[in-house]
Order: structure tokens, then sequence, then C-alpha cells
């Protein structure tokens, strides 16, 4: 899927179904339905969807704003769109997201087993600033913490 073909919006209420049904395929430790919809409450957090020209769900971005601070909480590709530029789309709206909000560091945490994902941030300039360890269930692994900074 070429790269002009997706569309990132808002996420609605009426995805949620879908929100929870693609962290369950994507996640061995998929979060639950309440934590979306406390995303899709607003506020300081923000809930986005890649979509395919069909309109279908290839995606998704879940992240807080606090400036200075900004933190991608989640961020998913279903499988069969993985490898297709989706991932890249989506974290090149969080970060231009984030620095339209104020945000001067951008930070995620990432399974230390997760290389392409680790290799796609540090790709777009972000930097491991520490361990969190035993930070994932099922199975129980660290996870990196990585920061970019954007001024």
């Amino acid at each position: 899927m070429p790269r002009e073909t997706i569309v990132i919006r808002a996420a609605q209420q009426t995805d949620l179904p879908q929100l929870v049904s693609a962290e369950q395929v994507c996640f061995s430790d998929p979060w639950e339905e309440a934590a979306f919809t406390a995303f899709l409450s607003g506020g300081a957090f923000g809930t986005y969807v890649a979509c395919d020209a069909a309109g279908t769900v290839c995606g998704y971005l879940c992240t807080v704003s606090c400036p200075p601070e900004y933190e991608i909480g989640n961020i998913a590709v279903l499988p069969a769109f993985r490898r297709a530029g989706v991932g890249q789309a989506l974290l090149s709206f969080a970060l231009e997201t984030a620095k339209g909000q104020g945000a001067e560091d951008v930070y995620l945490e990432v399974r230390a087993s997760n290389v392409p994902a680790q290799g796609l941030y540090e790709k777009n300039g972000f930097v491991r600033i520490g361990i969190r360890r035993n930070y994932y269930k099922s199975p129980t692994e660290d996870a990196v913490l990585m920061k970019k900074t954007l001024v």
C-alpha cells in the first residue's frame, strides 16, 4: 500500500470495537477496552486511526500531550498492513502533532525484543534513555525507554 493512500483521522467512539480487536491481534498483553475508552475521552489524550483508501482501519495511535512533554502510549499496525509505511505515517503524524501542541520532548516505551519498532524509532531520531525492568507481561519483558527532542 503506497503511503499516499494512508489517511489518519481522529478516532471516534464508533471505532472502539476495531481498536480493541486490533489491539488483541497486535499485542500479547493487550490493553482492555477501558483504556481505549479513556483515550477516546479527549483532553490530554489523543487517539487516531490510520485507514487505507477503502476506509479500512490498518493501524492506530494513542498519545498523551502534557507540554512540554508528549508521550506515544501505543502505536500499532495490523499484520496485513505492516512494512507498507503505515507505522511511519503514524509516527510522523504523532511527531507533527506533538510539535504543534508545543511539545519539546516525545517519549515512548517499546518491548526490548521489538527490534523492527526500535529501528523505526531510531530512524526518526529517537534515542534510548533507559530500561524499565519487567515492564511488559505475557511474556515478562523489559521496556526500552526512548526519547526524541523536538527543539
